[in-house]
């Protein structure tokens, strides 16, 4: 099961993708894809959050259910930032 939302950023992530017009009163805002990856192999979950090109970040881990709920705090942030993903434990990708 992959499940993947778009969140606002403040971060360039190489590039963000970006939303023509106005998002919660602010223009042309920058948005990063968050993906619940599910089960990659070798005992291995994976949530990741990814700009528009080449530039990404990933946590991995041995539980379903810790890699589940990493994404759900992903997703309840306002911003989805670099700085803080680095201190919930991702690796940029």
């Amino acid at each position: 099961m992959i499940v993947e939302v778009l969140k606002p950023t403040n971060d360039e992530w190489c590039d963000s993708y970006i939303i023509d017009g106005y998002y919660n009163g602010s223009k042309n805002q920058m948005l990063v894809q968050v993906s619940f990856r599910g089960h990659i192999g070798d005992g291995v979950w994976r949530t990741c959050v990814w700009g528009n090109d080449d530039f990404g970040m990933e946590f991995d881990c041995e539980s379903e259910t810790k890699c589940w709920n990493m994404f759900l705090l992903v997703i309840g942030m306002r911003y989805v930032d670099s700085v803080p993903l680095r201190s919930l434990g991702f690796r940029p990708a």
